[in-house]
């Protein structure tokens, strides 16, 4: 979830669609929509971050199969939301982090830029980053 112009966007764990509100949140509000994406149905998006410096948004796609079908990678998503509640994907790429587990991944983010450069953190799920026993150690 993130803010932009006092309006509250979020995302849904299974579904390409955007949510948008304002601060209130007030039920059936005409202010409340959903932003679409043409032709995509499911998305394992898990986090949205707005980026001041390109005007987009940056959409974590949880874990995605990598060429190998061995592993996952979690895939950053740069979309541009346009005028008529639709958004367009800038471009897609996968995070520098692989998976061995298809059911982990990235659950969240958070991005920011300095002097030019920029940089996403992504939250894994599980600790260490890792499904199984390993991912419940709590040391």
């Amino acid at each position: 979830m993130d803010v932009k112009d006092d309006e509250i966007y979020m995302i849904f764990d299974s579904l390409a669609y955007i949510g948008k509100t304002d601060q209130m949140m007030q039920y059936r509000d005409p202010n409340n929509v959903l932003i679409t994406h043409p032709g995509e149905a499911e998305s394992d998006f898990e986090a949205i971050q707005y980026s001041h410096d390109t005007d987009t948004w940056l959409i974590v796609r949880e874990a995605v199969p990598t060429d190998e079908d061995e592993t996952w990678a979690p895939y950053l998503v740069e979309a541009k939301i346009n005028d008529d509640n639709t958004y367009d994907i800038v471009r897609e790429c996968p995070a520098d982090y692989t998976f061995d587990n298809s059911n982990k991944g990235w659950e969240g983010g958070l991005y920011f830029s300095k002097d030019g450069h920029r940089f996403f953190l992504g939250l894994c799920e599980g600790n260490h980053c890792e499904g199984g026993d390993k991912g419940k150690d709590k040391a």
